[in-house]
């Protein structure tokens, strides 16, 4: 159950781990960035952008 997932995509479990951990943080900083332009809209004006492209920069194309 907890191991099929990440033979799927060819890792095992602890790089799948730091994979996740890395685009956690991605997502975390890209949140903070919205928020900003959200009380600020000049600031940051590609902020979702540049969130989603970092994002999907490190999942790979033939990820399911």
């Amino acid at each position: 159950m907890f191991w099929k997932h990440p033979k799927e995509v060819g890792k095992n479990w602890f790089t799948h781990l730091l994979g996740a951990w890395k685009m956690a943080l991605i997502f975390q900083i890209g949140v903070f960035r919205c928020l900003i332009h959200g009380l600020i809209p000049d600031f940051d004006l590609k902020s979702a952008t540049n969130t989603a492209n970092k994002v999907l920069g490190v999942i790979p194309e033939d990820a399911d």
